[in-house]
C-alpha cells in the first residue's frame, strides 16, 4: 500500500520501491510530492530504479497512467540523461492482473520520457545495468543505492 521514494548516493541516485497495492492516488501523490519537493536536486540525478518486488497489484487507470507519463517526461526534457531500471518480476504463470500491472508500469516510464530504459527480473540485474551505465556516461563508479 506505499511507496517509498528515497534519494541515493548523494543525490545521484533514487530508490523508488512500491509494496503491495498501490493505487493512483498514491502513485500520483508520492511521485509529485518528491519531484516537486527535489526539483532542484534532479539536477544531479543520474538513475532511478524503481524497485517492484513486493508490489502485489497496481490499481491504476488510464488518465492517471498519462499523468505520470507526462511528468516523467517533462523532467526527461529537463535532465534526459537519466538511467531507468526496473525491476517487475513475474512468473510464466502470471495472471491477467500481474501482467496488466507490468502493462502499466511500462506505460509509466517507456512511454515518451526519452530516458533510457530497461525492464529487470530481479534488483541485482538492475543495479548491475545501471552501475555499467552511469560508469560509461559519467565515470562514476562507487555507487552504493544507499
Amino acid at each position: 500500500m506505499t511507496i517509498d521514494i528515497s534519494e541515493c548516493d548523494s543525490g545521484r541516485g533514487c530508490l523508488i520501491s512500491t509494496h503491495g497495492i498501490v493505487t493512483d492516488e498514491v502513485i500520483i501523490d508520492s511521485l509529485f510530492g518528491y519531484l516537486n519537493q527535489n526539483n532542484d536536486t534532479l539536477a544531479y540525478l543520474r538513475y532511478i530504479l524503481f524497485d517492484n518486488s513486493d508490489l502485489t497489484k497496481l490499481d491504476i487507470d488510464n488518465d492517471s497512467i498519462e499523468k505520470v507519463t507526462e511528468q516523467w517526461a517533462n523532467i526527461s526534457t529537463i535532465h534526459p540523461d537519466i538511467f531507468v531500471g526496473i525491476v517487475l518480476y513475474f512468473s510464466m504463470n502470471a495472471g491477467i492482473e500481474q501482467i496488466r500491472t507490468h502493462s502499466q508500469i511500462q506505460k509509466m516510464f517507456l512511454h515518451r520520457s526519452g530516458w533510457e530504459s530497461l525492464l529487470f527480473r530481479t534488483r541485482m540485474e538492475a543495479v548491475r545495468w545501471i552501475r555499467k551505465k552511469v560508469s560509461e556516461r559519467y565515470g562514476i563508479v562507487d555507487l552504493t543505492f544507499h
